[in-house]
């Protein structure tokens, strides 16, 4: 895990995560059900800098990679009462990474933009 916003358990959750197979995704958890997994065609390689947007909104999800779009969804549920942001760890295990910058815009930025920020 490489970013985590959740309530304190698994239950409710937004994840940014490199799988096992060296891929960057989301993960937006609500209720226990896992609402959106969304994996844009870009594989990681470690030592390497990304550039990673994530827009969630209800019904409404997109993340923008190195200025490439991922593919939206329209379905899903927002995590409910989320009230703390992690880096590096996702309740249970941690990862060794760095930030260089994190911002946050309390609302759902246009795709292009998202595209614009990551180029």
């Amino acid at each position: 895990t490489i970013l985590q916003i959740d309530d304190g358990t698994t239950a409710n959750r937004i994840v940014f995560a490199a799988s096992s197979s060296n891929s960057l995704l989301n993960v937006v958890t609500s209720a226990s059900v896992a609402t959106n997994v969304l994996t844009p065609a870009t594989t990681y390689v470690a030592a390497t800098s990304y550039k990673h947007a994530f827009a969630v909104s209800n019904l409404d999800f997109q993340l923008a990679i190195n200025g490439t779009l991922g593919t939206q969804v329209t379905t899903g549920a927002m995590p409910i009462s989320v009230n703390a942001l992690r880096f590096g760890t996702n309740l249970s295990t941690f990862a060794s990474i760095w930030f260089q910058s994190l911002a946050y815009y309390p609302t759902r930025l246009p795709n292009a933009t998202l595209q614009a920020i990551t180029a």
